[in-house]
């Protein structure tokens, strides 16, 4: 759709918004996929890495396609914008019956997204109240969404010195080794 279509004039402001869409994904990639808490796989919060979750998965999946919903070949079953997609064409009854069972999920992951000052926990807020659930608080206490610095925080280790100076820095002074040749047998 060219600016014109979009009400625009195709000048600076136009292009501005246009690169801000452009970053939103990126933004996203940060938020959701690198902190496991915030994770947009359903089943993640619940099963973590076990073999329950591609169980899980598997009837998911089979759920979809009884529906005559069939996912792309990339996506899988649990990612909230897929479970999202296939409840926009089902039945009321059915969409409160899965929004039921995963609204713990939501909620979580929305008071994390609050307690990180996330924008995207107005969409988690959202789908509870579609739900008729209480309204999303923020977490009390200390905890708090894990940002990317803490991630990295979390995986930061002291560097590792090599050479003749590694000693001094409080590296273990490491002791000549030889190696023997042993010729094979014919």
């Amino acid at each position: 759709m060219s600016p014109v279509d979009q009400g625009g004039d195709g000048g600076e402001s136009d292009r501005a918004t246009t690169e801000h869409r452009d970053a939103l994904p990126v933004a996203d990639v940060g938020l959701f996929d690198r902190v496991r808490s915030l994770s947009l796989h359903l089943f993640e919060h619940v099963h973590g890495e076990s073999r329950d979750r591609g169980q899980a998965m598997v009837d998911l999946n089979a759920l979809y396609l009884r529906s005559g919903f069939v996912l792309a070949v990339h996506e899988l079953p649990d990612y909230l914008p897929a479970v999202l997609e296939y409840l926009a064409a089902r039945p009321a009854e059915q969409v409160h019956e899965l929004i039921e069972d995963c609204a713990h999920i939501l909620r979580a992951v929305g008071e994390r997204l609050i307690a990180g000052g996330s924008p995207y926990a107005a969409v988690f807020a959202a789908l509870l109240d579609l739900h008729g659930a209480a309204p999303l608080a923020a977490p009390k206490g200390a905890a708090k969404a894990q940002t990317e610095r803490a991630l990295d925080d979390d995986w930061d280790e002291a560097p590792v010195e090599f050479g003749p100076g590694a000693a001094a820095h409080g590296a273990q002074q490491s002791r000549p080794q030889f190696i023997r040749f042993v010729p094979k047998n014919p």
